[in-house]
């Protein structure tokens, strides 16, 4: 599934008070992160760490922490996921890089084969639910907030200034996604062989517009 691109997913934000959020450039700092990375946040981060010798990376997996130690100055910069990156922004960081470029989200619908097999018309009801849900909340996004307060744990401080995000409708990835994705996950030994695009992807159950 594809997002608004303008909705970021992970971004690196920095103190404003370090030098490195005026100049961009990451040297012999530290940098608050998780163990893996996707293919998206990974080549932001490839991007934006100028000499990856001379980075510290410090290994915080719980993110409110990271936001912590990030806004009171034991990391210089860190990588989050919204919504702490507006968190983050909201108590004075900046982003610096983030992976809103492509608009490649990190969420995805899968199904076993055997039920795109044996429950096809399950499948094709299935997206047409999710695209009126889609539909509904995109064109009356404020009256979906509370909800999204709730489930997506918004914290207080941002809770009535995060945008409701406009969520993207039923789709595909393309062939070159997949196989950057796939590349990331082989050099990763995530995966012992490569699939080919047609044995992971099934665009015919798609609603139709």
């Amino acid at each position: 599934m594809r997002r608004n691109p303008l909705c970021l997913l992970v971004a690196l934000a920095a103190v404003t008070s370090h030098p490195l959020a005026a100049s961009g450039e990451i040297t012999a700092v530290d940098v608050g992160i998780r163990g893996v990375l996707s293919p998206n946040a990974a080549t932001a981060l490839r991007q934006a760490l100028s000499a990856l010798e001379g980075v510290e990376k410090v290994e915080v997996s719980k993110i409110p922490v990271r936001v912590e130690m990030l806004t009171n100055g034991q990391l210089a910069a860190a990588v989050l996921p919204e919504p702490f990156t507006a968190l983050a922004q909201k108590q004075g960081a900046k982003v610096l890089a983030h992976d809103g470029a492509d608009g490649i989200g990190e969420s995805v619908l899968s199904f076993r084969r055997e039920v795109l097999r044996d429950k096809a018309q399950f499948v094709d009801r299935f997206l047409v639910a999710y695209e009126q849900a889609v539909n509904d909340i995109n064109s009356k996004p404020e009256d979906y907030r509370a909800l999204l307060v709730e489930k997506g744990k918004i914290p207080d401080l941002i809770a009535k200034t995060f945008p409701v995000p406009e969520i993207p409708t039923a789709s595909v990835p393309s062939q070159s996604s997949i196989q950057r994705s796939m590349n990331w996950m082989m050099r990763a030994g995530l995966l012992s062989r490569s699939l080919s695009y047609d044995q992971m992807v099934d665009g015919t159950h798609l609603p139709r517009r």
